[in-house]
C-alpha cells in the first residue's frame, strides 16, 4: 500500500471539523441578526415617512427588502420627497449597502466548511442569483480570518445608518406634532 492509499484509507478527527461548523455558522448567524435589525430600521423609516401630510404618497413601500432600500435611496436622493429632512442618512446609505452581495449569500446560500492544516475555518457559500434575467451561481467566500472584519464592519455601517434613520424619523415625527 502507499502513502496515498494509506492517507485516504484514514478518517480525520471529528473534533475540529465541528468546531469550525459551530462558529462558521455563529458568525454567519451574527451577520443575518445585523442585516435584520438593519431591514427593520428602512422599513419603519419607509412607514413614517408614508404618513407624511403631501409627500407620503410618493414613497413606494415594497415587499422585498432589496426594493425596500432602493425605495428609501429614491426617497432621500436629491431629486426625492425626503431629501431635506434624508440626506443626512444618503451617504450612511450608500456605505451599508456596499454589503449588498453579502445579505443573499447568508441567508440563502448553502454553506460549504473548510479546514485548512491550522484548523482555521474556511465558508464557501453558493447560491442561485438571477443575472440579467438568466440564472446564475453565484459564490461568496470568507475566510476565519476575514470573518471578525467583515461582521465589525457591517456592525459598523449598521449602526450609522440605523442611527441617522432614527434622527429622520424623530424629525419626522416633530413635524407632524
Amino acid at each position: 500500500m502507499d502513502a496515498i492509499a494509506e492517507v485516504s484509507g484514514t478518517t480525520l478527527p471529528l473534533e475540529p471539523f465541528i468546531v469550525a461548523t459551530t462558529r462558521a455558522n455563529e458568525w454567519r448567524g451574527r451577520c443575518i441578526d445585523v442585516f435584520s435589525r438593519t431591514e427593520a430600521a428602512v422599513a419603519k423609516t419607509l412607514a413614517a415617512m408614508s404618513h407624511c401630510p403631501h409627500r407620503g404618497g410618493q414613497v413606494a413601500l415594497p415587499h422585498l427588502v432589496g426594493q425596500r432600500f432602493e425605495a428609501l435611496a429614491s426617497a432621500i436622493a436629491s431629486s426625492g420627497p425626503f431629501h431635506r429632512e434624508g440626506a443626512c442618512a444618503a451617504e450612511a446609505l450608500e456605505r451599508f449597502r456596499e454589503h449588498d452581495r453579502l445579505r443573499p449569500a447568508l441567508c440563502h446560500g448553502v454553506g460549504h466548511i473548510t479546514l485548512d492544516g491550522r484548523g482555521r475555518w474556511t465558508l464557501v457559500l453558493r447560491f442561485a442569483a438571477f443575472r440579467g434575467g438568466k440564472l446564475a451561481d453565484e459564490l461568496v467566500v470568507v475566510t476565519q480570518a476575514e470573518a471578525d472584519d467583515v461582521l465589525d464592519d457591517l456592525t459598523r455601517t449598521s449602526q450609522v445608518l440605523s442611527s441617522r434613520l432614527g434622527n429622520l424619523r424623530g424629525a419626522l415625527s416633530a413635524k407632524q406634532d
